[in-house]
């Protein structure tokens, strides 16, 4: 468990993630589940975080289809809104590459990043400070 809160960690406070790299961190989160496997009985939060690194490889065209389900309800079982928590996914929504862009006076959420919040009605949780202890895998077991 402490390897996977260290990978989420770092996950969420220092990296950007591109579709390429997206691949090769599902590669990596695979590796890791399957050395974790050697150690402990329960190991949803890494199928859980594989079910996340879906975010970074889906076109923004696609990614309201990816969060709320094919059905295109917030409650739908289908969606990752639903299983893994709003919040989380998010989240990790926001450490795509193309989340924000450069602007005349800094960085600034893309418009695809706007218009999906207002489509789904949602604020957005990273306008404020994360705590990234709330994305152990301690709390992923309980909201499983």
């Amino acid at each position: 468990m402490r390897l996977f809160d260290c990978i989420v960690a770092r996950l969420l406070l220092h990296y950007q993630v591109t579709i390429n790299g997206s691949v090769m961190l599902s590669r990596d989160i695979d590796s890791l589940h399957g050395v974790s496997l050697l150690a402990g009985s329960n190991h949803s939060h890494w199928d859980m975080l594989r079910e996340v690194i879906t975010l970074y490889m889906t076109p923004p065209d696609n990614m309201k289809s990816i969060l709320m389900g094919p059905d295109g309800d917030m409650r739908s079982s289908k969606g990752l809104l639903y299983l893994v928590g709003q919040e989380k996914a998010l989240v990790f929504l926001s450490r795509r590459w193309d989340y924000r862009e450069k602007g005349s006076i800094g960085t600034k959420k893309s418009d695809w990043v706007f218009e999906l919040f207002r489509k789904l009605e949602l604020k957005d949780p990273t306008d404020v400070k994360i705590d990234v202890t709330l994305y152990s895998a301690e709390n992923w077991r309980k909201s499983a």
